[in-house]
């Protein structure tokens, strides 16, 4: 089974289920305000032997035309939950419209244009536990 396979299967399997809510926002003036609230941050088992550590967020950029990276650290599926945007993976640029899916290899940068007055997105990030 594919990585992205076992993903999808962790999170058939319940994975947001006693879900922690945590916010932080970060705005600083030299960048576009980004809000990032935390849904769920913890390991999955799938199976008796395989255990992946998975992360639902919910990422709003406030900026118009201006590229921001949404930090990522696994394997990635993003979401465009509302708004519209264009996204670049290795040096490829795509326009995403509101609900869209698409996946970002682990260790590859998300970044993403607004091109509206804000989008939001959810990341859901998998990597495997050691």
């Amino acid at each position: 089974m594919r990585l992205s396979g076992l993903f999808f299967a962790a999170l058939a399997a319940g994975a947001v289920a006693g879900a922690s809510h945590a916010a932080a926002a970060v705005a600083p003036s030299a960048r576009p305000a980004l809000l990032s609230i935390k849904r769920f941050d913890g390991v999955v088992s799938i199976g008796a032997a395989t255990r992946v550590h998975v992360t639902i967020r919910d990422v709003t950029v406030f900026a118009q035309r201006v590229t921001t990276t949404i930090p990522t650290t696994g394997f990635t599926v993003a979401h465009l939950l509302a708004g519209r945007a264009s996204s670049t993976e290795s040096g490829r640029t795509t326009v995403r419209r509101s609900g869209a899916f698409w996946s970002v290899k682990a260790g590859t940068p998300l970044e993403v244009t607004v091109l509206g007055e804000t989008a939001t997105f959810e990341i859901v990030e998998s990597r495997p536990v050691p």
